[in-house]
């Protein structure tokens, strides 16, 4: 609902006589994404010092751990810095003290020989300790894709955490 100084992150919105007007027949979704006129994108974006703009990450695509926001995009990057990640996702854990954690699924590239701890402490040199997943997932086969192909998040957390409670019983 307000301005953010240069270089801070927020959520990007947009006035102008091309928004929409409304969801056809959804008046509370309208409510909620058009607001006096601006249309609330749901992008996490900021603004450099010459007025370009960076999507940083979709707002529903933040964990919440122990009250710091971590951007799932800005995680998955650091993992594809690695030379042995083909591809990652990365999305929240419940937790009981912090509300949420950091968990991740990686997909290796062939003959690609990493462990979770040689991810992490290569991790540790490109995002702050508490933006490190606590866990991650090592795979072969590809992420699970939605209908736009992009990462389905919800389906690797659910194959991830799945895996992990049948490795409990």
């Amino acid at each position: 609902g307000h301005e953010v100084p240069t270089g801070e992150v927020g959520e990007l919105t947009v006035k102008s006589a091309a928004n929409m007007r409304c969801y056809l027949n959804l008046p509370e979704a309208t409510a909620e994404t058009v607001r006096d006129g601006w249309l609330y994108t749901g992008d996490l974006a900021r603004v450099d010092d010459e007025g370009l703009i960076y999507i940083v990450d979709r707002k529903k695509s933040i964990i919440i751990r122990g009250g710091e926001n971590i951007a799932c995009l800005e995680v998955e990057g650091a993992l594809h810095r690695h030379p042995a990640v083909a591809e990652a996702g990365v999305f929240p854990i419940p937790d009981q003290r912090l509300g949420e954690i950091v968990g991740a699924g990686v997909q290796l590239k062939p003959q690609a020989d990493v462990d979770e701890s040689a991810l992490k402490d290569f991790l540790a040199d490109h995002l702050a300790r508490f933006k490190i997943p606590d866990r991650i997932w090592l795979r072969r086969d590809p992420l699970p894709r939605g209908g736009t192909d992009k990462t389905d998040r919800r389906a690797l957390r659910a194959e991830c955490l799945d895996t992990e409670q049948g490795t409990r019983q």
